[in-house]
């Protein structure tokens, strides 16, 4: 009975802060599919220095074609996948299709080398790593090659790495 008191305590307190409205459970992925149908041609995101918008329905489009592309190469619901970059629209969307594909979205700081991206890579058991090639002084693909050797001689999509295994 206590837990119950204590339920209706904390719902009441969520209703005087938050008004009469309940919460509404969708995850980004869904939240995304919603507004692109309510506001289709509505601008979602804008990037000046890249010079290019999206409007939620190109936004969606974009992104379910490259959730799909996740689950094409073996990515499965709950499976980590790392976004390695700078902050841009390819980041943005990678994360909006990682939601989309049920992943699990980890952010890797875009100046970390060889060593801390090692550490990260074990620590979170990631499947897959989005990233540039290059951005400003850092060379990722390299910096990659530094922990995974395997790289340069492996089939498109079928890369297993020894060392960053946990």
């Amino acid at each position: 009975m206590l837990l119950l008191c204590l339920c209706s305590r904390i719902k009441s307190k969520l209703f005087s802060l938050y008004g009469e409205r309940s919460l509404v459970y969708r995850n980004v992925g869904q939240e995304l599919e919603r507004a692109a149908a309510e506001y289709s041609s509505v601008e979602a995101i804008v990037s000046c220095h890249e010079n290019q918008r999206h409007t939620f329905k190109s936004l969606l489009d974009i992104v379910d074609r490259l959730a799909s592309g996740f689950w094409k190469l073996g990515l499965r619901k709950g499976d980590h996948i790392a976004l390695w970059g700078p902050n841009n629209m390819h980041w943005y969307l990678a994360m909006l299709a990682s939601c989309r594909a049920g992943l699990v979205s980890v952010g890797i700081n875009p100046a970390f080398q060889g060593p801390e991206l090692e550490y990260c890579l074990k620590k979170v058991n990631v499947k897959a790593i989005v990233c540039p090639l290059s951005f400003k002084s850092q060379n990722y693909y390299d910096i990659i090659h530094s922990i995974c050797p395997e790289l340069s001689k492996c089939e498109r999509a079928t890369l297993k790495v020894k060392r960053c295994r946990t």
